[in-house]
């Protein structure tokens, strides 16, 4: 493959910028073309309350049916996940949480949110993690749990990590058990937004531990996204 290249350089009036003709390897020029389309992580703002509610409110709709009530999820899912990422993002405490978007080409792909030192026994929790039907089985769903793991890591090298997950969302389970979580736990799950009726039901959810954050952000290692607090 052969890149054009600007290169400044100084001539004889001052500074140009000549074309150089590179001629690269078949193996970089696959690195360059992966690199150029790979989703770049970034924390969230305010104004992403939108993209987010609606990748959350779809993903529930996929994946939550049978546990969260039709009315709800054919309903007004979408306005309260925005009323829940307004109240997250608007004044973000980013001691306490960090919300980490993947976007590819303008499009929001996956986002997860961890809150630090959540539990006393397991650590930070990983409260969301969804991935659009776009970038499933690309790798991201990995990537998105590493740059959560690293962020815990990062801030308390000591703590532990852990998540929630329906009993019925057997896929979701395979793709902890795959990272190295190990179930720790079954309770009843909790109502969205503490509404009783929003549940179809009585299902329960699973708790899948990491005892350390630093082996899941070691499996798939990457450096925070811009932004990130770093403390030790």
């Amino acid at each position: 493959m052969v890149e054009l290249v600007d290169t400044p350089a100084l001539g004889a009036g001052g500074p140009f910028t000549p074309l150089e003709v590179r001629v690269l390897s078949p193996a970089l020029a696959c690195a360059q073309v992966i690199a150029t389309t790979r989703p770049q992580l970034r924390l969230a703002r305010p104004a992403d309350v939108p993209r987010i509610a609606r990748l959350h409110a779809e993903s529930w709709r996929r994946h939550y049916r049978g546990a969260y009530a039709d009315a709800f999820l054919d309903g007004d899912v979408e306005p309260e996940r925005r009323h829940e990422w307004s109240r997250r993002l608007q004044e973000p405490d980013r001691g306490r949480a960090a919300t980490i978007l993947a976007e590819q080409g303008g499009s929001l792909l996956g986002f997860v949110h961890v809150i630090f030192d959540d539990d006393p026994t397991w650590g930070a929790l990983v409260d969301n993690i969804h991935v659009a039907v776009a970038g499933q089985r690309s790798g991201l769903g990995t990537r998105l749990m590493a740059a959560a793991a690293e962020a815990v890591f990062e801030r308390e090298p000591e703590s532990g990590l852990y998540v929630w997950v329906l009993e019925q969302n057997t896929l979701a389970q395979a793709f902890y058990e795959a990272r190295g979580g190990r179930c720790v736990e079954r309770a009843p799950a909790a109502a969205p937004g503490g509404v009783a009726e929003r549940l179809a039901g009585a299902p329960f959810k699973l708790r899948y531990a990491w005892p350390e954050a630093e082996a899941l952000a070691t499996a798939a290692p990457l450096r925070p996204p811009h932004g990130l607090p770093v403390s030790r």
